[in-house]
């Protein structure tokens, strides 16, 4: 007798496998469905942002091309700016250079102004102007001038001239008295010298000579014959006795003084009777002629 037939039903494991594989799939629909549009999204913006930075990179080389000719308009700008202040600066060297010369030919013309005003004023105080002394012929045929500061034979010191009479004859004959010699002096539009400073004392000693004795010196422009005592130059100038360049203080009855080449320079005058015959030294302004 037969057994009867029993129906079987699906294993569990393959009811399992069925469940999880269902699952699968339907996790992969998800995610297809979930990652398609993603992907258009971000295909779409990364479309949309590369579009962008086209756009910028072409708007930017467009600005660096516009900078670029900017740039060199402005160093053709700078080369011819650097050019004009070149010749601007030569320009302002020039005009500095020519005012300054122009100042030297001012400064010279007021000099020669300023000579000749002082020249005039000398003239002026002469009554007769021994021109040939002053302006003697350079040329007896052309007859050609040559005007100098100093008369002819005066020695020129600063602003002053110097006659020196080194007359070299015997004691007696040639020699003057203060008085004489200051009257020479006159007759040669001057006076006896005026010492007013160590430079022109050391200049007469040096253009003095001894002789005869040394008692024996140059008349000078130095007297107290007006008041005892009190010694004046002859432009009326005092002078004190404890200045100057005395040798030894003057004594009552030597009224005139004299300078002595026997002596030191800065102690270097007597005092002597006027009456003594001695040589002299006559002074008289400079003339300043325009050169």
């Amino acid at each position: 007798m037969s057994s009867p037939k029993v129906e079987e039903g699906p294993a569990p494991h393959s009811q399992t496998f069925g469940g999880v594989a269902l699952c699968l799939g339907v996790l992969c629909v998800l995610l297809v469905s979930t990652i398609l549009p993603l992907c258009v999204y971000f295909s779409t913006a990364l479309s949309e942002h590369n579009t962008n930075l086209v756009r910028e990179l072409e708007q930017l080389t467009d600005e660096h091309i516009s900078l670029l000719a900017a740039n060199q308009d402005l160093m053709n700008l700078y080369c011819k700016l650097s050019v004009a202040n070149h010749i601007l600066q030569s320009d302002y060297i020039k005009v500095s250079t020519e005012n300054q010369q122009l100042k030297a030919e001012r400064m010279n013309l007021s000099r020669d102004r300023d000579g000749l005003n002082w020249t005039l004023g000398v003239i002026f105080q002469l009554k007769n102007f021994p021109v040939d002394n002053y302006c003697p012929y350079e040329d007896a045929n052309t007859k050609d001038r040559a005007c100098k500061p100093c008369q002819v034979g005066w020695v020129l010191f600063q602003s002053s001239c110097y006659l020196f009479l080194h007359i070299k004859v015997p004691f007696g004959h040639l020699w003057r008295t203060w008085q004489g010699s200051r009257q020479h002096c006159k007759n040669n539009n001057a006076d006896l010298v005026d010492i007013g400073s160590q430079e022109e004392q050391e200049f007469i000693l040096n253009n003095t000579q001894a002789y005869y004795d040394e008692d024996h010196g140059y008349w000078i422009g130095l007297t107290d014959i007006a008041e005892d005592g009190q010694w004046l130059w002859v432009d009326g100038r005092n002078q004190n006795l404890t200045d100057g360049f005395w040798k030894i203080q003057p004594v009552w009855g030597r009224d005139c003084a004299l300078t002595n080449p026997n002596n030191e320079p800065l102690a270097n005058w007597n005092a002597a009777s006027c009456g003594q015959r001695n040589r002299w030294i006559c002074e008289s302004k400079a003339l300043i002629w325009s050169g």
